[in-house]
């Protein structure tokens, strides 16, 4: 039964554009998808809802960014796994890097966003398949 589990993920991203691109790639690969824009509204959504995915931009509008969200992520909600993607080089990141928090780097195909989400879903699957 666990495999047959509809996975939901959350994409954060500011610019609509590339949220929407993001989005439809990852709803292709029949993943529930809450799209947020904030800190704020993905922390709500997080809260609210199961979530076992989070894929992040770096850059959010405001004074905190994704890797704040991640770290707050990481922190509140283990069972999330995270993605943080950005235009920015992956060292950026730093060397407190939660497990199973991986980076990627912009510009991606969908197919490279996919195989990133699907590793990190499926490393811990069994685990996971019953919240």
């Amino acid at each position: 039964m666990g495999s047959s589990k509809r996975w939901t993920g959350i994409v954060c991203e500011d610019d609509a554009l590339i949220r929407m691109l993001m989005v439809d790639a990852l709803d292709a690969a029949d993943l529930d998808i809450i799209e947020t824009d904030s800190y704020q509204s993905t922390i709500d959504a997080i809260e609210n809802r199961e979530v076992d995915l989070l894929v992040t931009d770096i850059r959010l509008a405001g004074d905190l960014t994704g890797l704040d969200l991640a770290h707050w992520v990481n922190v509140n909600r283990p069972d999330v796994r995270i993605l943080v993607v950005s235009g920015m080089p992956a060292s950026i990141m730093d060397s407190s890097r939660p497990e199973h928090y991986t980076f990627l780097s912009k510009p991606f195909t969908s197919t490279t966003l996919l195989t990133a989400a699907k590793h990190l879903l499926d490393s811990d699957a069994a685990l996971r398949s019953f919240h």
